[in-house]
């Protein structure tokens, strides 16, 4: 059985409440499926989140892409004349549709099966800086410890008993 690693945990579970100060640094981003749901829903409010503390402290933090994948079957509808991606309907959205609507959909049109959808996530990371310079710090300060005393193991008499007769 294989086990989680320890330092990897959820800050959502520990507050258990969803916000983007939280969500914007966790590692998981990508793999949450509370964040998934959370981003589908205010993607604007969390995208301008993470843009207005990167514009705040650019000396400290740097945005970083991540991509999360939707598992869900999607319809994508490209054009035959261009060849550019007109829609991507999902295959639940689809199936309702009268079937007028789905003539019009094949109409001129190439219908391509998709099972993920790729989103791109932005997500807030401290900016790395190499150590340049030697550290030094002021004055150490060295306690001289008395040396441990030497313990003298008593060794056990030799005896030599007889046995009697």
């Amino acid at each position: 059985m294989r086990r989680k690693p320890k330092g990897n945990f959820c800050e959502i579970k520990r507050h258990r409440i969803i916000t983007p100060s939280i969500c914007s640094i966790c590692e998981r981003i990508g793999f949450c499926k509370s964040f998934r749901e959370y981003y589908m829903k205010n993607k604007r409010f969390y995208r301008n989140f993470v843009y207005d503390l990167a514009e705040k402290f650019p000396d400290k933090y740097q945005v970083e892409v991540v991509f999360m994948a939707t598992k869900e079957t999607f319809i994508q509808i490209v054009d035959k004349k261009t060849g550019n991606i007109e829609k991507i309907i999902s295959m639940e959205t689809l199936n309702a549709l009268p079937i007028e609507e789905k003539i019009k959909f094949a109409r001129g049109k190439i219908l391509y099966q998709v099972a993920y959808q790729i989103e791109p996530i932005v997500k807030i990371e401290m900016k790395k800086k190499p150590i340049i310079e030697e550290m030094v710090f002021e004055k150490e300060e060295t306690v001289e410890k008395p040396a441990p005393k030497k313990k003298e193991i008593a060794k056990p008499k030799k005896t030599t008993s007889k046995a009697k007769k």
